[in-house]
C-alpha cells in the first residue's frame, strides 16, 4: 500500500480500521485488531456499521452441516472485509486509478463503503463466533485495477453471496429454523449493497425478479480460485469442494443470443481426452438448469476450450448466470444437482 494524504473528506463517518498491508499480510489484521476486537473496538465498529451484533439468545449447539454453513459464511466474510478495506485504503491513499469519478459524490461513496466494511466485520464475527474452532484469515488477491473494476467485482461476488445464502437458509431450515431469520436479514442487507454497486455502474438496482441460486461448493470454489492466495490458510477443516477453474474466454458478454467460449485445465481431469461424458450447464434465477453438450472442443496442451450457446434474450439471462461443466448421467433439476455433478466451475457471467 502507498501512503499519501487523502483528497476525500470522511467527516460524516470518520471510522477507519484500515490495515497495515492487506495485500501482503498472510493474516488479515486491521488496525482495530479485527477479527479479535476489544470491547471498545467493537463499539466503534457498531457505530460505523449503524447497528450491532444480535443480542438474542440462540441455539447453543449446531449440527455438523450447520457448522459448515457458518464456516463458509465466515470464510467469505473475511474475504469481503479484506476487499473493502483494501478498496478504501486505495481510495483514501490516492492509489492511481482508484480516484472516485468526478461525477459521483465522493463523500457519499466513502460513507457508504465505510459502513459496508464495518457491516462485513460484524457479519464475519457473527459467523466465526458460532464455531467451536474459529477460522483464521487468509492472504487475498484482488484482480482489480481501478475504482470501476472494483465496484463491478463487488457486484459480482455479492451476487454469488446472495445465491449462496439461499442454499444456507435452506439447509438451516431443516434442523435449525431459528437461524433462518438472521440469514434472511443478511440477504436483505447484501441486496441493498448490490443495488448500490449496480447503480454506480449505470444499471438498474434490481437485476432480476428472482435472484440466481447458487450452492455452497460453488461459492467456496469461487473464493479459492479467484481471491485466496493458495497455502496462505488452512482450508482442510471446511468440508466443501473446490472445483477446477472454468474460465469465461468471451469478454464482455452482452445482450442478445450468442455463442460464448470457455476453457478449463484438463491436466487433472480423470476422463483423459474423453469429453463426451461432460455437459455444460447454465443456472439463472430460480429456473431449471439449462443443459447442453460441449461444442467445438479443442485441446492445446492441458487447456481445453469449447463453445456453448448463451441465449440471453431467449431465456432472459439477466444479472448473474452461473456456468459449470458437469459429468453426464444424473438428473440436473436444481442447482444442488449441478453442484453435485460439477467438475469445473463456476464461471460467473454478468449481463446488464
Amino acid at each position: 500500500m502507498t501512503s499519501a494524504s487523502s483528497h476525500y473528506s470522511t467527516s460524516a463517518s470518520s471510522y477507519q480500521s484500515f490495515p497495515t498491508q492487506v495485500s501482503s499480510s498472510k493474516n488479515l489484521l486491521l488496525s482495530n485488531g479485527f477479527p479479535n476486537l476489544s470491547t471498545s473496538a467493537l463499539t466503534d465498529v457498531n457505530n460505523a456499521a449503524h447497528g450491532t451484533l444480535s443480542n438474542a439468545t440462540g441455539k447453543p449447539t449446531f449440527s455438523a452441516n450447520d457448522l459448515t454453513n457458518f464456516q463458509l459464511v465466515a470464510f467469505n466474510e473475511f474475504f469481503e472485509v479484506a476487499f473493502f478495506t483494501s478498496l478504501l485504503t486505495n481510495i483514501t491513499t490516492n492509489v492511481p486509478g482508484f480516484e472516485i469519478p468526478a461525477h459521483l459524490n465522493a463523500t457519499y461513496i466513502l460513507d457508504t463503503l465505510i459502513a459496508v466494511q464495518a457491516q462485513e466485520e460484524l457479519h464475519a464475527i457473527n459467523a466465526n463466533n458460532k464455531l467451536p474452532v474459529p477460522l483464521k484469515t487468509c492472504e487475498y488477491k484482488f484482480p482489480t485495477k481501478d475504482f470501476n473494476s472494483a465496484i463491478a467485482l463487488a457486484a459480482t461476488f455479492t451476487d454469488v453471496v446472495l445465491g449462496t445464502l439461499q442454499d444456507i437458509a435452506t439447509i438451516f431450515a431443516g434442523d435449525n429454523a431459528g437461524v433462518v431469520r438472521g440469514v434472511a436479514a443478511t440477504i436483505g442487507q447484501e441486496g441493498e449493497q448490490n443495488g448500490f454497486y449496480r447503480s454506480l455502474q449505470g444499471k438498474i438496482p434490481s437485476a432480476q425478479p428472482f435472484l440466481t441460486a447458487s450452492a455452497r461448493d460453488f461459492a467456496f470454489s469461487a473464493l479459492n480460485q479467484a481471491f485466496v492466495v493458495p497455502g496462505s490458510c488452512d482450508i482442510s477443516g471446511i468440508p466443501l469442494k473446490v472445483f477446477g477453474v472454468l474460465t469465461l474466454e468471451t469478454p464482455n458478454v452482452g445482450l442478445g443470443d450468442q455463442t460464448i467460449s470457455l476453457s478449463f485445465d484438463a491436466s487433472g481431469y480423470k476422463g483423459g481426452n474423453n469429453y463426451e461424458d461432460l455437459e455444460f450447464v447454465l443456472i439463472s434465477g430460480q429456473n431449471v438448469p439449462i443443459v447442453q453438450d460441449l461444442k467445438n472442443v479443442k485441446r492445446e496442451g492441458d487447456k481445453v476450450t469449447f463453445d456453448a450457446e448463451f441465449l440471453q434474450q431467449t431465456d432472459l439471462l439477466f444479472g448473474l448466470t452461473l456456468g459449470a461443466v458437469v459429468e453426464k448421467g444424473g438428473a440436473l433439476a436444481s442447482v444442488d444437482d449441478v453442484a453435485g455433478a460439477a467438475v469445473f466451475g463456476p464461471a460467473l457471467i454478468e449481463v446488464a
